[in-house]
């Protein structure tokens, strides 16, 4: 048997990002890396770009559906949540077929990046999983030398 705790986004948990109230109710934590795919897959349905990979504090990350059949109304949500020391956090959300977040200023976090598909019902179709790491920005390196003078030295001719 398999169990999901959903969370519903109220206008307190969206205030600081600006975020959009949403009418289905959305996954507390991040789903596994594959849910049915029956909705962004093979040849004749939706397309999709996600971010992913380490990026700076600061990027842009995001995702964009390509393909959308006119008229298609599914309810599109892009969710980002990051790792805390006591599991997952939503920090941000967007119900749209492309959403764009900015990476706040820290560093050494991971996020989880999310898109789920609901359809009029809020009964989860299908859904994608990236990570984003943003690691510490900070570079140490110190370089010797074992002289204080270099001299060029003749090559020795063949």
């Amino acid at each position: 048997m398999v169990a999901f705790a959903y969370l519903t986004i109220s206008p307190d948990d969206t205030q600081e990002y600006g975020q959009k109230m949403l009418p289905c109710e959305i996954p507390s934590e991040p789903l596994s890396p594959s849910y049915n795919h029956s909705f962004f897959c093979c040849p004749g349905k939706v397309g999709y770009w996600i971010s992913a990979s380490y990026k700076p504090p600061g990027e842009i990350i995001g995702f964009r559906a390509q393909n959308v059949p006119l008229g298609y109304n599914e309810t599109v949500v892009f969710v980002v949540y990051k790792k805390t020391k006591d599991g997952w956090k939503v920090i941000y959300t967007e119900n749209d077929w492309h959403a764009e977040f900015i990476l706040p200023p820290e560093q050494n976090v991971t996020y989880a990046l999310s898109v789920y598909v609901f359809d009029k019902d809020c009964n989860l179709i299908d859904s994608l999983y990236s990570t984003v790491f943003v690691p510490i920005q900070d570079f140490n390196a110190e370089m010797y030398l074992d002289k204080e003078v270099y001299k060029l030295e003749k090559p020795q001719s063949w």
